[in-house]
C-alpha cells in the first residue's frame, strides 16, 4: 500500500512538472521572421536563466529542475552585468522568409568564449551549432562581423524552439539578441563597415600625425601620447571589429590577458602624458600621490588579469580605468584654472573619454537600459572626441611652446643687448673719466706751464730788441698765446661740465664760441628739434663727434667759415658740418685719414652712417646720421620717453625730410 502511494506521488510530481513545462512553452510567444520585418530585436520575447555553477546542460534546462528557473526577460538587451556566470536563453521562432533567404541569429556582443545553439524541431530532433572566440582555443564564426552570427537550420514555415547557451570569462554577460535574414544582415554590416572604416581611418591619421610629431621633436611627452594611441589601437582593433578573427589568430590569451593589459597600460601612459604636458605638479604639489594611486590601480589590474584565475576582465577594466580617468580629469581641470590656454583641449579630451566610459559602464552593468548608439558605443564616441581634442591640444601646445621659445629667445637677446649696453656704458664712462683726467692734466699742468712761459716772455722788453728780434718775439708771443688757448679749449671740451648741467644746445653754442675765439675759421651753429631731450649719455657721444668734425675742419680745411647743423627727429639725429675750404682729396673722402677714420669708427659703434662729400663750389660736407635706438642702448635700456613726446610736436618736414630739405636755404 505504501509502495502504491509512493508511485502515485511520483507520478503526480512528474505530471505537474511536464504540465508546467507544456504550459510555459504554450504561453511562450512564437516569433515570426518575415521578409517585411527581416530584422527583429527579441530581447523582451525570450526567457533567460543565469547559471552560476556553469554546469547546466541542455537536458537540465529542458526537462530538469533548472527549466522552472527561466524568467521572462524585461530588457531589450538581456544583461546580467559584470559576471562570469553562464547565461541561457530560449524562445520559439517560425521562419516565414522566402525560400532563398536564410534566417540568422545575432548575439550582439563580441567577446564570448563559447556559444552553443540548440534548435529543437516539433518532433524533438536537436541540431547543435557552436561558435565563439575560444572554441578549442580557436575563433569560430558562421559569418564575419563585429558580433556573433549563427545560421538557423530552419526551412520556410518551420517552427522550432531554440536554446542559446553563452559562456564567458571576461566578466561581462550582455547578450542582445536579434533575428535577421542573412541578406539584411550583410547589408547592415556593409553599411556599418563604412562607419567603422571611417573611425579607424581617422584613428590611423591621428596616430600618423602624432608619430610625425614625436619623430620631429623627440619629446617624451609626445612619446607617452604616441604610446597611448598605439596600445589603445591594439585594444580597439581586437575589441571593436575583431581583426584577430579575420586574421585567424588564436584569440584565447590575446582577449583574456593581452588586450586588457594593453588598455590599462595605454591609460597609464596617458596619465604620464597629462602630468608632463600640463605640469600639474607645479600647481598641485600632492599630485605625485595621485599618480601613485593611478599607477597602483592600473598595475594592480594588470596583475589580476594575468595571475587571478577566471578574473572578470571587464569588471577589472571598469574598476581601474574609470577612477583613473576621473582623477586625471579633476587634476587637469585644476591645471586649467592656472593655465587655461594650454589645458583647455586636454580637459575636453579627458572629459569626453570619461563621459563615454561612464555611459558605456552604466549601460553594460544594466543601470541604464538603452540601445541608443551614443550610449551603446560610448567608449568609441568618447575616444573619437578625445582623439580630436588631443590633436587640437597638441597643436595648441606646440604653438604655445613656439611662442614661449620665441619669447625666451627675445628675452635672451634683450639680456644680451642689455649686457652689451652695460659694457658699452661702462666703456663710455671709463672714457669720460679718462677724458676728464686728461683735461685736468692739460689744464692744470701743461696749461699752467704754457701760461708761465707767457709770463716769462712778457719780462722781455721789446724796445731793446732789434727789428728782427722783435719779429721773432711777436711770433713767439702769438704762438704761445694760440697754443695756450688751444690747450685750454681742448681741456674744457674733453669733458665739458655744462653738458650735464645745462644740456647739449648750450654746450654746442659754447663750443662754437670757443672755436671762434681761435680766429682761424668762423663757425656758426643751427639746431632743429628738441636736441636737449636726447638721452644724456648719448649727448656726450654727439658732442664728441661734433668736436672731432670741427677739429678736422680746423686742421685741414683752411676755411674762412663753417656751419654746424643738428637735426633731432623722433627716430634719428643728423649732424652736418660744411666748410668753404680747399676741399678734400679722394683718399680722404674714402676715410683714409686718421681723424676721419676715428670718426667713422665711433659712428659705426653707434650703428650710424658717416659720409664725406666734396661740394661743387668748393669745400667739404661731413654728414653723420645716428639712430636713436643706439641712444637707448647707450642708456642701458632706459628710454627717455619725453624725447618721443617732444618730437611728436616737431614739424612733419623736419621729422621726415632731413638736411637736404630743411637746410636748403643754406
Amino acid at each position: 500500500m505504501k509502495l502504491h502511494l509512493l508511485h502515485l506521488s511520483l507520478f503526480l510530481f512528474i505530471s505537474f512538472g511536464l504540465g508546467f513545462q507544456a504550459k510555459g512553452q504554450s504561453e511562450l510567444p512564437i516569433i515570426k521572421l518575415t521578409s517585411s520585418k527581416p530584422e527583429l530585436s527579441i530581447g523582451r520575447q525570450v526567457l533567460v536563466l543565469r547559471d552560476s555553477t556553469q554546469s547546466l546542460t541542455l537536458a537540465d534546462v529542458t526537462t530538469g529542475k533548472a527549466h522552472i528557473r527561466f524568467r521572462q526577460s524585461t530588457q531589450n538587451a538581456p544583461n546580467f552585468g559584470t559576471t562570469n556566470d553562464d547565461a541561457w536563453a530560449y524562445f520559439r521562432v517560425q521562419n516565414q522568409l522566402p525560400i532563398r533567404q536564410i534566417p540568422v541569429l545575432e548575439i550582439g556582443f563580441n567577446n564570448y568564449d563559447q556559444i552553443d545553439l540548440y534548435v529543437i524541431d516539433s518532433v524533438g530532433r536537436v541540431q547543435t551549432r557552436t561558435v565563439g572566440d575560444r572554441v578549442d582555443n580557436h575563433p569560430i564564426r558562421d559569418l564575419p562581423g563585429p558580433t556573433f552570427l549563427i545560421r538557423l537550420p530552419l526551412r520556410p514555415g518551420q517552427l522550432a524552439t531554440i536554446y542559446v547557451h553563452l559562456h564567458t570569462t571576461i566578466g561581462q554577460q550582455y547578450f542582445p539578441l536579434t533575428l535577421w535574414s542573412e541578406a539584411s544582415y550583410i547589408q547592415s554590416v556593409t553599411d556599418s563597415s563604412i562607419l567603422w572604416g571611417a573611425y579607424y581611418g581617422i584613428f590611423l591619421l591621428v596616430i600618423l600625425y602624432h608619430l610625425f610629431v614625436f619623430a620631429s621633436t623627440r619629446e617624451w611627452s609626445y612619446g607617452y601620447l604616441l604610446g597611448y594611441l598605439l596600445l589603445y589601437a591594439f585594444w580597439e582593433v581586437g575589441r571593436g571589429y575583431n581583426l584577430f578573427h579575420r586574421l585567424d589568430i588564436p584569440f584565447g590569451w590575446v582577449a583574456t590577458k593581452l588586450m586588457p593589459t594593453a588598455y590599462m597600460g595605454s591609460f597609464l601612459l596617458l596619465a604620464f602624458f597629462y602630468e608632463r604636458m600640463l605640469q600639474v605638479r607645479r600647481y598641485l604639489p600632492r599630485y605625485p600621490y595621485l599618480m601613485g594611486v593611478i599607477a597602483s590601480l592600473l598595475i594592480g589590474g594588470i596583475m589580476a588579469v594575468w595571475f587571478v584565475p577566471n578574473a572578470p576582465k571587464n569588471l577589472i577594466l571598469l574598476g581601474t580605468i574609470w577612477p583613473s580617468a576621473f582623477i586625471v580629469m579633476i587634476t587637469s581641470g585644476y591645471a586649467y584654472l592656472h593655465k587655461p590656454k594650454v589645458a583647455r583641449f586636454y580637459v575636453l579630451a579627458i572629459f569626453s573619454l570619461w563621459t563615454g566610459a561612464t555611459a558605456y559602464m552604466l549601460q553594460r552593468t544594466g543601470v541604464i537600459e538603452s540601445e541608443f548608439w551614443m550610449i551603446k558605443y560610448g567608449v568609441n564616441v568618447g575616444s573619437m572626441l578625445e582623439f580630436v581634442f588631443l590633436t587640437l591640444g597638441l597643436a595648441d601646445s606646440m604653438r604655445y611652446e613656439r611662442r614661449e621659445r620665441r619669447l625666451l629667445h627675445e628675452e635672451t637677446i634683450r639680456k644680451e643687448s642689455r649686457a652689451e649696453a652695460e659694457r658699452e656704458y661702462a666703456r663710455l664712462q671709463g672714457q669720460a673719466i679718462e677724458r676728464k683726467r686728461i683735461g685736468y692734466e692739460l689744464h692744470n699742468n701743461l696749461g699752467g706751464s704754457m701760461y708761465g712761459l707767457r709770463l716769462l716772455l712778457r719780462r722781455i722788453q721789446p724796445t731793446s730788441l732789434t727789428p728782427a728780434e722783435q719779429e721773432v718775439y711777436q711770433t713767439l708771443t702769438n704762438t704761445l698765446k694760440q697754443t695756450h688757448e688751444t690747450i685750454r679749449l681742448i681741456s674744457h671740451n674733453l669733458m665739458p661740465d655744462q653738458l650735464s648741467q645745462q644740456g647739449l644746445s648750450v654746450t654746442l653754442n659754447r663750443l662754437i664760441a670757443d672755436l671762434n675765439q681761435l680766429g682761424t675759421t668762423n663757425f656758426e651753429v643751427r639746431l632743429v628739434g628738441h636736441v636737449d631731450l636726447i638721452p644724456n649719455s648719448f649727448q656726450f657721444e654727439l658732442y664728441t663727434i661734433l668736436l672731432e668734425l670741427a677739429q678736422n675742419v680746423l686742421r685741414h680745411a683752411e676755411a674762412e667759415s663753417a656751419s654746424v647743423q643738428v637735426l633731432a627727429t623722433e627716430a634719428n639725429v643728423e649732424l652736418q658740418v660744411m666748410d668753404d675750404g680747399r676741399g678734400i682729396g679722394s683718399s680722404l673722402m674714402a676715410g683714409d685719414g686718421q681723424g676721419l677714420r676715428t670718426i667713422r669708427e665711433r659712428v659705426e659703434t653707434l650703428n650710424g652712417t658717416f659720409q664725406v662729400e666734396a661740394l661743387p663750389e668748393g669745400g667739404t660736407r661731413l654728414q653723420v646720421k645716428l639712430p636713436l635706438e643706439s641712444a637707448n642702448a647707450v642708456s642701458v635700456g632706459k628710454v627717455d620717453q619725453t624725447h618721443h613726446r617732444a618730437n611728436a610736436h616737431l614739424p612733419h618736414e623736419v621729422a621726415s625730410m632731413g638736411f637736404d630739405r630743411v637746410f636748403a636755404d643754406k
